[in-house]
């Protein structure tokens, strides 16, 4: 809370709905997994869940889209107990990592249409994709030339 956070309770999201609504029409910005949980073990992405295209189709603001790649291989798991509840939480101390931030998308027509709602959160999560697989060929990328202009070992030929 001192960070500004806006707590989600998961048997009622609706308090957290309106408080972040409020946010924005106020003028702030919000940081939103669309995805509503963690990502699949084993990378990829889950399907969207409808509160971030609500959020936008309702306060009239745009989505700034941002793909996040890191290497699975590296997320250590921790199974943690608070408040009598049992969590798995996934902790990744070190290792490479990219997010590439794409450009605004714009999404207009009522928040309360299922279809609208449902194909802008597809869409949403198709770009987010886009974008972390950008994020991989940019790790990628950096491993390879970081490998390239390393010098070259004593002894060995060219």
């Amino acid at each position: 809370r001192a960070a500004g956070h806006i707590e989600v309770d998961h048997e009622n999201g609706r308090p957290a709905f309106e408080a972040a609504l409020t946010h924005l029409r106020r003028g702030g910005t919000l940081g939103i997994f669309p995805e509503g949980s963690l990502s699949p073990r084993d990378g990829g992405l889950a399907r969207a869940r409808s509160g971030a295209v609500r959020l936008a189709l309702s306060a009239r603001v745009p989505v700034v889209p941002v793909g996040i790649y890191l290497d699975h291989e590296r997320i250590r798991r921790v199974k943690t107990t608070i408040s009598g509840m049992s969590e798995t939480a996934r902790w990744y101390p070190t290792g490479p990592y990219a997010l590439t931030v794409g450009e605004p998308m714009v999404f207009s027509g009522p928040a309360d249409d299922r279809a609208l709602v449902g194909d802008c959160s597809e869409k949403l999560m198709r770009r987010i994709g886009q974008l972390a697989r950008l994020s991989a060929w940019r790790i990628d990328r950096s491993l390879a030339l970081d490998s390239w202009i390393m010098p070259r070992p004593a002894g060995l030929a060219n």
